[in-house]
């Protein structure tokens, strides 16, 4: 599962062990993903050196546990709270929501699948406040 958005928590308890992959298009240091000239990519030796991407507890994070969230049965949370896919491995791209970086970060994604041999699917639930918000905007 991957999931293009902004504000991921990457030690989360809900994904442990499962994210394999985050691409901070935002970062500044360190090296980005091959193929590209942008952002940080970073592999699971590195996420407890960055824990998040800004805003941790934001928008990437919800919809990551709406997603792919595992709530391992303890006194707070029961298996009824998973996501639709708790078992899932996770990919994580977050974006400055610019259309060529959105569609970077999708390629992204699908790269890394077919690199470990196993399909995809990609979340992107970005949008703005531009329009009407009244169903007439295109």
């Amino acid at each position: 599962v991957g999931i293009v958005d902004q504000g991921f928590d990457y030690l989360h308890p809900a994904w442990n062990q499962r994210l394999k992959r985050v691409w901070n298009q935002n970062a500044w240091q360190g090296a980005p993903p091959a193929g590209f000239s942008y952002g940080v990519e970073l592999l699971p030796s590195s996420f407890a050196v960055e824990l998040q991407d800004g805003q941790a507890h934001s928008h990437g994070t919800q919809i990551a546990s709406i997603i792919a969230g595992n709530a391992t049965p303890n006194a707070v949370f029961s298996s009824s709270m998973n996501g639709i896919a708790p078992n899932a491995e996770i990919v994580f791209v977050s974006t400055d929501g610019q259309s060529a970086h959105v569609l970077d970060g999708i390629a992204y994604i699908f790269d890394y699948a077919a690199s470990v041999g196993k399909p995809a699917v990609v979340n992107v639930s970005l949008g703005s406040h531009l329009g009407p918000h009244d169903g007439t905007s295109g």
